[in-house]
């Protein structure tokens, strides 16, 4: 088993960002844009956007799952690495 208390202190500046109610809102509200443009996400990559968006933040990806014009029309995505 991995150590998980190790692993976590090699992420240096990232903060852990509560998965709140308002958050599982704005998940279902971009789900169902998603879905129109086709382009629907998984329930996973779909809260870690919504994390981001109602965050006000950027999203970097390293996951070509991320990569769809629907979702930046949403909100900033940046590459990191190829993939």
């Amino acid at each position: 088993m991995h150590d998980l208390i190790g692993a976590r202190e090699n992420f240096g500046r990232v903060t852990a960002l509560d998965f709140s109610e308002e958050v599982a809102f704005e998940a279902a509200r971009i789900q169902n844009r998603l879905f129109e443009s086709g382009k629907p996400l998984s329930p996973r990559d779909l809260m870690i956007v919504a994390t981001a968006r109602s965050e006000g933040k950027e999203l970097v990806v390293s996951d070509a799952d991320f990569d769809t014009e629907g979702l930046r029309e949403l909100l900033s995505v940046r590459r990191l690495g190829p993939y």
